[in-house]
């Protein structure tokens, strides 16, 4: 595993963060690449499954993406973790990228929490995890170093919702400079 870019994330700071998401190898990656405590936010399907759904259960903030009431109540927790000094890691695709495109279109959850909670917005990119472990099969390995890099944090305070698009628009950028 390779990281670059690490001096840019104050491990003392609260942060929303965000990456792409291609393969299982991105959420230890995620874990090893930031100093940071924080929280996953992950679907609530995920809880299902055995040994996994327990953890995520207790350490992860979930969501049913599909219920209303339910994205309500875990942005709330998101910034209650926000205000208590804990970061969270969102991926804004939503899911893993199985397509060939370098990147599905990101959801706006991000960036709304980002910018209502006046917190810093880091973007880490994920460069190879997708060569290394398909995004469709289950835990087939490939040999070879998995390659991060971190964006400059990008600053949230002053922003308001109208700034939503062009945050989501930036971190997205940032990335797709990195895959290119």
């Amino acid at each position: 595993f390779k990281v670059e870019g690490k001096e840019k994330i104050d491990a003392k700071r609260t942060y929303v963060f965000v990456s792409n998401h291609q393969s299982q190898l991105d959420i230890p990656a995620f874990a090893l690449a930031c100093k940071n405590t924080f929280r996953f936010l992950a679907k609530e399907e995920l809880t299902k499954i055995p040994l996994l759904g327990y953890i995520i259960k207790n350490l992860y903030i979930t969501v049913n993406r599909g219920d209303k009431n339910d994205r309500t109540r875990s942005i709330e927790t998101m910034i209650r973790s926000l205000e208590d000094g804990v970061s969270v890691f969102i991926c804004p695709e939503g899911t893993r990228n199985r397509t060939n495109d370098p990147l599905l279109p990101f959801r706006d959850g991000a960036f709304r929490l980002a910018i209502q909670a006046q917190i810093p917005l880091a973007v880490l990119t994920v460069k190879n995890s997708k060569d290394l472990n398909s995004p469709n099969k289950l835990l087939q390995l490939s040999p070879g170093i998995l390659h991060a890099v971190w964006a400059e944090p990008i600053e949230t305070k002053g922003m308001g919702v109208g700034d939503v698009e062009a945050l989501k628009e930036r971190a997205r950028q940032l990335i797709l400079q990195q895959l290119s």
